[in-house]
């Protein structure tokens, strides 16, 4: 029985799906990292400066993670690289991510572990 060429919207959901997941994962994070900081008897401007912060990590974070979802994928699937390469560019890229963060807490007085 021939396949119909119908397209669904089911097709494209997933981009709903990571968005409301991930606007979660924020609030959560965000309201989590407030909380915390608002208990420890901070002032209202460090309540402030925390939650504006947590907010500008978070969507780097996002960000990051969804350049080096990307750069994995078009280089496996456009440019025809093998996996191994691949998987090296995504991991040097995400290494230097980490290396970058561990460098502004540095630059901040934040101690990285």
């Amino acid at each position: 029985m021939p396949r119909h060429k119908e397209a669904h919207l089911i097709d494209r959901i997933g981009w709903l799906r990571a968005s409301v997941l991930g606007a979660k994962d924020g609030i959560v994070s965000t309201a989590s990292l407030i909380v915390g900081v608002a208990a420890a008897q901070a002032t209202p401007a460090t309540i402030l400066l925390t939650g504006i912060a947590g907010l500008v990590a978070g969507a780097m974070s996002i960000a990051a993670l969804l350049f080096l979802a990307i750069l994995g994928a078009v280089g496996v699937k456009v440019s025809g690289a093998p996996m191994r390469m691949a998987v090296m560019r995504v991991t040097f890229w995400g290494a230097t991510a980490m290396a970058a963060t561990a460098a502004i807490g540095v630059l901040f007085g934040t101690k990285v572990a």
